[in-house]
């Protein structure tokens, strides 16, 4: 086994270490992150390689393909992985919508080892013909088995297709699957591989000498690529943002589910870009809506299992959903949800200081809280460089400001965003009403279960019904992106005027 280690040894610390990670390396192809590990000190060492591309989502034949050729290059690693997990290390391949990220981790000694194999087969990538279509069926069936998912795993998807700047629905994929041939992927493997980034992360028991000649073997096979001639444009790699919903808007999208007797209410409260401000402010809501929100619509008026209110933070915006799903009809659901947000004013205003201020430290504590393992601090770094803030100290940051907060303020901000009719809300709901026989949509479903109102006039809305997707995305502004925390040029190539 060419993967078993023999060497244990920490290598020596830099003199110059950072508490942050550091960027090494820097060209138009390539931006390499370094961090040595100097608190769990262990003879490990974590990697990730983000390749990213402009056409691996630029179209849903395209996702179909890059999904595929990740599947085969999984396929075809397993004849060495195993051996490689014996020895204490892994390897894992996965698709993004920038493209395919390849993260590596475990012993230090032999991990270049497992890098040059893994690249060396990639950038040499011959497709099985008799696996392709295995792995081709079974993602199709994938696909049209997420029809018969769970009521509110659909909520939660139709909301990131209705705000995400770009997002191809499942059906859009299915009916791409019609084009996807080997010679089809054959051809996109290549041109995938010709022109792309990388950005790399590396991280643990290792130094700077170390990560910059792991990271030249990735060079090196770039090198030999076309995009050492023409390098992606920084404008080809941005990343993809949020729509905007208009203030005092509530917005309405329904869907039907034939497979669950359960219907779903989502109600999404869009709170504006994320910053350390609004952070605070949306994490100090949740905390103190996660408990009574389940235990006045779960425990109480036992409208469902699945009752769930938390905080979304996706493509630089952020905001607060409640999920019920639930055998009542979304409409009726939704109203109780408004009845229940309503009520909190009182809650939070008649809160003393004491139980204010257990919430505000439970919430420094969690984001205080050390990672207790390498591949939890690994994850941590590898998050501000995905989102591209690199934002390293936000947890320190955000206490900091969670500290001057009073109960003024978060009593202000709910009556401002949160409340029906609240001069800055913002809201969409997702309703995925059930047509099974028994379920609140179907034309027999008994009188209590489909009922649609409260008759509460203090809940009921006046709603901007969401049909077109295309039409309804092209009447909308998009929020901009957040801007990096540190002095830091985009990657990739510098655009030239």
């Amino acid at each position: 086994n060419p993967f078993i280690p023999t060497n244990f040894d920490l290598l020596t610390v830099d003199a110059d270490i950072e508490s942050i990670p550091v960027i090494i390396h820097n060209t138009p192809m390539m931006r390499v992150w370094f961090k040595q590990d100097v608190e769990f000190l262990k003879p490990k060492t974590l990697m990730n390689l983000d390749f990213c591309s402009p056409i691996v989502y630029s179209d849903p034949l395209n996702c179909n393909l890059t999904h595929l050729f990740v599947q085969l290059f999984k396929d075809h690693l397993n004849e060495y992985l195993y051996a490689a997990g014996l020895a204490g290390l892994r390897l894992g391949v996965a698709n993004t919508t920038y493209g395919v990220s390849v993260s590596i981790g475990g012993y230090s000694h032999k991990q270049h080892i497992l890098l040059e194999k893994m690249l060396d087969d990639m950038f040499n990538f011959k497709i099985d013909e008799k696996r392709f279509e295995i792995l081709k069926e079974q993602y199709i069936r994938n696909l049209k088995n997420y029809q018969a998912e769970q009521p509110y795993q659909h909520a939660v998807y139709y909301l990131a297709l209705l705000l995400t700047e770009q997002a191809w629905s499942k059906q859009e994929l299915i009916d791409a699957t019609e084009l996807v041939t080997v010679d089809r992927l054959r051809t996109f493997i290549d041109e995938l591989l010709s022109r792309m980034h990388v950005e790399c992360f590396i991280y643990g028991n290792v130094n700077k000498e170390k990560a910059l000649e792991m990271s030249s073997k990735v060079e090196d096979k770039l090198k030999k690529t076309d995009a050492n001639v023409v390098p992606l444009l920084a404008r080809q790699l941005m990343l993809k943002r949020e729509y905007k919903l208009n203030n005092g808007e509530n917005c309405l999208f329904e869907m039907t589910n034939e497979f669950h007797k359960s219907s779903c209410a989502e109600l999404y409260l869009q709170c504006g870009m994320q910053n350390d401000q609004a952070n605070v402010y949306v994490d100090l809501v949740t905390q103190i809506l996660s408990e009574p929100c389940y235990n006045q619509l779960r425990t109480k008026e036992q409208l469902g299992y699945i009752v769930f209110c938390g905080s979304r933070k996706s493509n630089g915006v952020q905001g607060i959903r409640v999920i019920v799903q639930s055998a009542n009809h979304p409409a009726f659901v939704e109203e109780r949800i408004e009845h229940f947000l309503n009520g909190m004013v009182d809650y939070l205003e008649n809160m003393t200081e004491e139980e204010f201020k257990r919430h505000k430290e439970a919430l420094a504590a969690m984001k205080l809280e050390k990672p207790k393992r390498l591949s939890s601090q690994f994850t941590k770094f590898l998050n501000e460089i995905a989102l591209q803030q690199y934002h390293f100290n936000r947890a320190q940051v955000e206490v900091a400001f969670l500290q001057t907060l009073t109960k003024q303020q978060i009593v202000d901000y709910y009556k401002e965003y949160i409340v029906k009719d609240a001069s800055l809300r913002r809201s969409l709901s997702i309703h995925v009403v059930s047509t099974a026989e028994g379920g609140a949509g179907h034309k027999d479903a008994p009188a209590d279960v489909a009922k649609q109102s409260t008759d509460d006039a203090s809940t009921q809305k006046d709603f901007v019904k969401v049909g077109d997707l295309a039409g309804s995305k092209s009447t909308r502004a998009l929020y901009p992106m957040v801007q990096p925390y540190i002095d830091i040029k985009p990657k990739g190539s510098k655009c030239k005027l």
